[in-house]
């Protein structure tokens, strides 16, 4: 029973996701002082169980030098500096179960109005996004936009 209690503490204290490419920002183009979306892919950790990337399955929490926001990804977007989230596979079957070898994109909408709580994410600024999967460890990016921004920028 030891056994079973020490690798069940260890697989939901690992990272159910790992990313995989770059997290790439991007503005509009009317406004390119500020950062619109946020994507990045993910794919399952090595020794991970298929997860599912339902939006409204996970939970999101967005910081950054100005603003909190924590979520799931289909409700309680009102009133944050998150509009939207979408997740959609690029490798493998299209439904909303991560399995091994799959791949899916994340695209985070920010919300471009400063209103009391939260400021739109702008040059020279860190911030960090959080999914945390309904069972196993939560997945941490975090990046820092550039001081010269520009419409596509790639935060490797």
């Amino acid at each position: 029973k030891a056994k079973t209690t020490a690798q069940a503490g260890i697989a939901e204290a690992s990272s159910t996701f790992a990313p995989k490419g770059a997290v790439v920002a991007a503005t509009s183009v009317a406004v390119t002082t500020t950062v619109d979306t946020i994507s990045f892919q993910l794919t399952l950790a090595s020794g991970s169980e298929e997860s599912n990337i339902d939006p409204e399955a996970l939970a999101f929490i967005y910081t950054d030098d100005n603003s909190r926001h924590s979520t799931s990804g289909g409700a309680g977007l009102t009133g944050g500096i998150i509009e939207s989230i979408t997740i959609s596979k690029i490798v493998g079957v299209q439904n909303s179960l991560l399995k091994g070898g799959e791949v899916a994109e994340v695209v985070v909408n920010l919300r471009q109005v400063t209103a009391p709580g939260f400021t739109a994410l702008g040059p020279d600024q860190t911030f960090r996004v959080e999914i945390i999967p309904p069972a196993g460890g939560s997945l941490i990016l975090e990046r820092r936009t550039p001081i010269a921004m520009s419409s596509v920028m790639n935060l490797e």
